[in-house]
């Protein structure tokens, strides 16, 4: 294809990032071609057809592959200034509109922050409280009063990141930036490894969740294409130190793990699709039983006229408009019905959350929402806002 003048030659360009593995396993290759970027994707760069996303664990890359900042940092206030704008992200297109400006190119934020879904009367109109780049973000209540916030960070989640951060505020509008609580280098096990996913090395922490349960703190976190773990906090505090618990490997494929504790004590673990839930062990030494079938039965039932009778809502977002099954057992029959987010976010995720707290919840994790994503001005939200709702917790 023509550019700048010149010609490039398809084949040659494919050959020149291509490397071939001349192992063999019964008499065949055991890998094909295996196809990289040559640098890192800036905006712009044509999608590479064929792009390695096997996830196999592969050589570190030059430390100076990737420019994007792996932590968010501290953040601010909002002011009138920063209330607009926010972060777009994808493998290579990267948007930012912002105070600060970035040391690599970024993809252009054209109408990011337009308002369509407050204009369209889908969102009310809300404010962010606190301007900070986190991406699926949760808010939880420990037990010493504070509140505490952590997400997905750094610039490119689609690329890198160091780990968990974490926020802490006593009225969900100043927050203590208490900094990288668990970092992969520091403290990961599995989580360590760089892996091929989409043609580039890969590594960064997704969906990272705090949860305070038994007067203990624990995260759930995952890293796609490899899988999922929970970590316990080993001083009591939210701040850490953390190390695994349940498994040093991953407990099994799959991203967005959530725990949830019942009204009977029980805590359970889901993730992703939310189709099974396992029960925990009290200490969580171990698991207490095999994975559980969560059973869903789709018959449209107005989740208001629900929740007198079934005490648990399972939040769920598999395609827009977003779901809120409702059962009166953890594991279910649940009736899907509609709910708090049309036009939610077309990931599957689940909270089984006893109906009563999880509507006084709503007002907190709706304020953490608006905080990681710096909706535009008047309240209105950014397109890339992102939410998942989480124990004890309600989709906002």
């Amino acid at each position: 294809m023509p550019r700048n003048g010149k010609t490039t030659d398809r084949r040659a360009l494919l050959a020149g990032l291509s490397t071939v593995a001349l192992g063999l396993v019964g008499g065949a290759p055991a890998f094909a071609q295996t196809l990289f970027y040559p640098t890192y994707p800036k905006p712009g760069t044509p999608k590479l057809e064929g792009a390695d996303s096997s996830r196999r664990i592969i050589d570190p890359p030059a430390p100076d592959y990737w420019p994007y900042a792996r932590i968010s940092g501290a953040g601010r206030p909002v002011t009138k200034a920063t209330q607009d704008g926010g972060w777009r992200s994808g493998l290579s297109e990267v948007s930012y509109k912002g105070p600060e400006p970035r040391a690599y190119p970024i993809a252009p934020w054209d109408e990011a922050d337009s308002g369509s879904a407050v204009k369209s009367g889908k969102l009310p109109a809300i404010r962010p409280i606190w301007d900070a780049h986190i991406r699926d973000t949760i808010v939880c209540l420990g037990g010493d009063g504070f509140y505490y916030m952590t997400g997905t960070t750094g610039d490119n989640c689609w690329a890198v990141n160091d780990g968990v951060e974490l926020w802490r505020s006593r009225d969900l509008k100043a927050w203590d930036y208490l900094g990288l609580v668990w970092s992969i280098d520091r403290d990961g096990t599995w989580e360590k490894n760089w892996t091929a996913r989409a043609g580039v090395p890969f590594r960064a922490l997704w969906a990272p969740e705090i949860h305070f349960l038994g007067g203990e703190f624990y995260i759930c976190h995952c890293i796609s294409g490899v899988g999922i773990g929970v970590l316990k906090s080993t001083t009591g505090r939210a701040e850490g130190p953390y190390v695994h618990v349940l498994s040093d490997t991953p407990i099994k494929g799959g991203i967005d793990s959530t725990l949830f504790e019942a009204a009977d004590g029980k805590i359970y673990l889901s993730w992703g699709a939310a189709t099974k839930i396992r029960e925990i062990k009290p200490d969580f030494s171990d698991f207490a039983g095999d994975w559980q079938d969560l059973v869903f039965a789709d018959d449209g039932v107005d989740p208001r006229a629900a929740k007198a009778s079934k005490p648990y809502a399972a939040s769920a977002s598999r395609a827009r408009p977003s779901s809120a099954p409702t059962a009166s057992t953890m594991s279910g029959p649940a009736t899907r019905t509609r709910a708090a987010i049309p036009s939610g976010s077309p990931r599957r995720t689940i909270c089984w959350a006893p109906i009563p707290d999880a509507m006084k919840a709503r007002r907190a994790v709706a304020a953490a929402t608006c905080s990681a994503t710096r909706p535009a001005a008047g309240g209105r939200p950014s397109s890339a806002m992102t939410t998942r709702c989480r124990s004890g917790r309600s989709r906002a």
